[in-house]
Order: structure tokens, then sequence, then C-alpha cells
């Protein structure tokens, strides 16, 4: 009989292999596509890469003009009325800094994403007294349903061979 880590741990990693599963062939360009889904422009992956390119910026600089992002300009303060990910944004800026390709630290807070997902819906089901094997089968549903027109992968556009900075004008 298994420990409780290694439970958690296999489960983790199944969870983890289901996210690049459902977001092949994001996986073979990890580096240099983002994930269009269904959409047929990047607005909504390059705006989400652009924040969390700004959330990384602003730590740097212990968020000196964090809510008057250049994008909303000439309105101060309108970043607040966005989705600014500060947490996200930690994890970014970690992968970022790491690997210095802002594509790449998107894409693997994306997977990550995913997978603690998978993992907080297994842990509420074992909660509920749901046992191990079903737990996590059921808890890569959600993910399944909602990535399942996620299989598109497009050009990362501006992004791609070059950093994408959010402070230009």
């Amino acid at each position: 009989m298994r420990s409780a880590a290694g439970r958690w741990l296999s489960a983790t990693v199944l969870l983890a292999l289901i996210a690049v599963t459902l977001t092949w062939p994001l996986s073979a360009r990890l580096a240099t596509q983002l994930p269009l889904g269904t959409e047929d422009s990047a607005t909504v992956p390059l705006f989400n890469l652009w924040t969390l390119r700004w959330n990384a910026e602003q730590l740097l600089v212990s968020y000196a003009r964090y809510w008057d992002a250049p994008i909303f300009y000439p309105t101060a303060g309108a970043f607040a009325f966005s989705e600014p990910q500060p947490l996200t944004g930690l994890f970014f800026t970690l992968l970022w800094r790491l690997g210095g390709n802002d594509v790449l630290a998107y894409n693997l807070v994306l997977l990550f994403a995913l997978t603690v997902n998978g993992i907080a819906a297994t842990w509420m089901l074992r909660q509920l007294g749901v046992t191990p094997a079903p737990a996590c089968s059921a808890a890569r549903s959600p993910s399944a349903c909602l990535l399942s027109r996620m299989n598109s992968v497009g050009s990362s556009g501006p992004c791609s061979g070059r950093s994408f900075s959010p402070s230009a004008r």
C-alpha cells in the first residue's frame, strides 16, 4: 500500500499529463506560441501576457505605478478595472526571470494552473469521501470540459522571436 504522499504525487503527475494532453499541441510549442482556444485572434492571450509582464515589471520596481498601466493611458488607475492577476504574476515573474522567455513562462503558468486546479478538485472530492482513483479521475473532468475546444494553438504574433514589453508606449 502506498503512502498518502505517494498517492498525491501520482495524482499530481497524472493531472499534469492530462493538462499537457488537453492543451496539445501547446506543449510542442511552449516557447514560441500562445494558445488561442477557439478564437480567431490572439487578443485575449496577448492581453493576458501583457498583464503578466506588467506584473513582473512592476514587481521589480516595488509596484510604483502598478495601477497606472500604460495600456490604459491616459486614464490613471484604470488597471484596477482589469484583471490584474497579481498572484499569477508572481509565479510568472519567477519563470520569466529564470528563462528569459515570456511566452514560455505564460504557457508554463497555464499548465501549472490547470494542474493545481485538478489537485484542488481531487482534494475537495477526497474531503467529500470519494476514494482516490475516482476523485482524481473526476478532477480532470472540469479541465476536460473547459479545454475540450482549446486545442488550437496560434502564432504568438508580436511576441514571436522577441520580448513583449508592456512598458513600451
